[in-house]
C-alpha cells in the first residue's frame, strides 16, 4: 500500500475523459479503424458506449443491441418502478420464479455482505429513503433476513426492502459489454455515470483513457489507461444531502449513518459488478479492513481518498498521469 498527500485539486472521480465525440477518450494517433459511439440517458445518468472495428454499420447495430439489453436489465433492478422484479419483491416480501439475473446479482451482494460482516448490506433501502427525506438514521434490517434460492426470494423481516443500486449499474455495464462481444467487437468501452468497463483498445490501437475528476470543483486531475477491466468510484459528493457531506447516499448499514472516513474510493476489478459493489463497501470499511479485503481478491486494486484529500492506494493501482 502506498500513501500520498495531494492538494484539494487532487481528489478523483472516475469518468470518461472528454476527448472526441461522446467523451470517450478516443486517441488521435495511428491508423484509424471504423468506430461507433453513442450516449443516452439511462439509470438517471448518461451512458456512453464505443466500439471499434472494420465495419461502421455493424458497430452501430451492436450498440443498438447493447442499449436494448441495458434497458431490459434496468426493468429488473429498478426498485422505483412498480413493475420491476425488485420492486415487486420489496412490495410483497416474496418473489416466486425470480429472473435469473436478479438471483445472480443478489447472491453476489449477499456474499459480499458476509465477507464484510455487514458493512455492505443491500437491505439498507429504508434507511436511505429516510436519509433522503431528512429523517432519522435507520440501520439496515440485515442481509441475513434475505432467503434466496433459484426458485424464490423471501424477505423475512417486516418492512425489509432491498436496493441493488450498488451492484446493478455494474451488472448492466457488464451485460452491455457481453452483447458487444457477442456481436464480434472485442474493443469496447461502456461507461455509465463514471463507472466503466474497457476491453481491448481504441480506434488508434491505444489503451482507453479515462479521466480522474476533482470532486469539489470542476476539471480533471489526470488520466488513467484501462485496457481490460472495470473501474468504479463511490464518493460522498455524488448524492450529498448536506453541504458539508455529512449525510450522503452511502450509509453504514450497521448504524444508518453516512461514513465520514473517505471522500471517495475507486476500484479496479475484473467485472463492473464487482468494482461497483466494492467501491461502496470500501467507503464503509476502515482503511486497514479495506486493504485486507482488496488483497484477498484476485485482480482487484483500489484508491482511497480522505476528506482532507490524502490518497492511499493498493500496491498495483496504476499510475495516474497528471494534466
Amino acid at each position: 500500500m502506498t500513501s500520498r498527500s495531494f492538494s484539494r485539486r487532487d481528489f478523483l472521480k472516475i469518468t470518461a475523459l472528454a476527448a472526441g465525440a461522446a467523451g470517450l477518450g478516443l486517441a488521435t494517433r495511428g491508423p484509424r479503424l471504423a468506430e461507433a459511439h453513442d450516449t443516452r440517458y439511462l439509470m438517471g445518468t448518461l451512458v456512453s458506449l464505443a466500439v471499434v472495428g472494420p465495419d461502421a454499420a455493424a458497430a452501430q447495430a451492436a450498440l443498438e443491441a447493447a442499449y436494448a439489453e441495458m434497458t431490459a436489465q434496468i426493468a429488473i433492478f429498478d426498485y422505483r418502478t412498480p413493475t420491476a422484479a425488485l420492486a415487486r419483491l420489496n412490495a410483497e416480501g416474496f418473489l416466486a420464479n425470480p429472473p435469473a439475473e436478479l438471483v445472480a446479482v443478489l447472491q453476489q451482494a449477499l456474499d459480499l455482505s458476509a465477507r464484510t460482516h455487514g458493512a455492505f448490506d443491500v437491505t439498507v433501502l429504508p434507511g436511505l429513503l429516510a436519509a433522503r427525506a431528512g429523517g432519522a438514521a435507520l440501520p439496515a434490517a440485515g442481509y441475513r433476513q434475505v432467503r434466496l434460492t433459484a426458485d424464490h426470494i423471501e424477505l423475512l423481516a417486516p418492512g425489509l426492502q432491498i436496493t441493488l443500486d450498488a451492484l446493478a449499474k455494474g451488472w448492466i455495464i457488464d451485460r452491455a459489454v457481453a452483447v458487444l462481444t457477442a456481436h464480434g467487437f472485442g474493443h469496447t468501452l461502456v461507461e455509465a455515470g463514471g463507472d466503466l468497463m474497457a476491453r481491448g483498445y481504441n480506434a488508434r490501437a491505444q489503451s482507453w483513457q479515462v479521466g480522474l475528476r476533482h470532486p469539489r470543483q470542476p476539471g480533471l486531475l489526470g488520466t488513467l489507461d484501462v485496457t481490460g477491466g472495470a473501474l468504479a468510484t463511490s464518493g460522498d459528493y455524488q448524492q450529498t444531502f448536506e453541504a458539508d457531506y455529512s449525510s450522503h447516499h452511502i450509509l453504514d448499514p450497521r448504524t444508518g449513518q453516512s461514513p465520514q472516513t473517505f471522500a471517495s474510493v475507486s476500484v479496479l476489478a475484473p467485472t463492473a459488478t464487482q468494482a461497483d459493489a466494492l467501491a461502496t463497501a470500501l467507503m464503509v470499511l476502515s482503511l486497514s479492513e479495506g486493504q485486507t479485503l482488496v488483497t484477498s481478491l484476485p485482480g482487484v486494486q483500489a484508491l482511497w481518498i480522505t476528506p482532507a484529500l490524502g490518497i492511499h492506494t493498493s500496491p498495483a493501482f496504476p499510475t495516474i498521469t497528471l494534466v
